[in-house]
């Protein structure tokens, strides 16, 4: 038994040295819950331009006003709330730091979509249809 154990641990310290296995407690690097297209990037950007003090883009869900179904919402963040936003986020412009933060509400929902913005801001699936909020 003990053997066993020691060449267990014997294996995981050769495999560190050539870079396979990193240190116990270490996590993976995980891919962004939703990506940007470039164009939705350009929208984001040029919105931040008009508005500096911007801090950041919440996607997160509402209800809708006229019925009882749920909506997409993009919301400017303050430079503070983006800073203590525990939402997910991801990074856009990596010079000025500005991030979509997706609220825990609208994360699970649009995990792995695409936001693009071709007359107006979408949220796409993986096979490029429009993602309702309500499926």
């Amino acid at each position: 038994m003990i053997s066993l154990v020691c060449r267990a641990i014997h294996q995981v310290h050769r495999l560190e040295r050539v870079g396979v296995v990193q240190r116990f407690g270490a996590r993976r690097v995980l891919p962004p819950p939703v990506a940007l297209t470039s164009s939705a990037q350009k929208f984001f950007q040029a919105l931040q331009e008009q508005k500096p003090e911007t801090g950041g883009f919440r996607l997160s869900l509402i209800q809708a006003d006229n019925n009882m179904q749920m909506q997409f919402s993009f919301d400017f963040l303050t430079l503070e709330e983006a800073k203590e936003s525990k939402d997910e986020r991801i990074m856009f412009d990596e010079k000025q730091q500005m991030a979509l933060h997706v609220d825990e509400s609208a994360l699970m929902k649009v995990l792995g979509s695409t936001v693009d913005f071709d007359d107006g801001l979408k949220v796409l699936d993986k096979t490029g249809f429009e993602l309702s909020p309500e499926t």
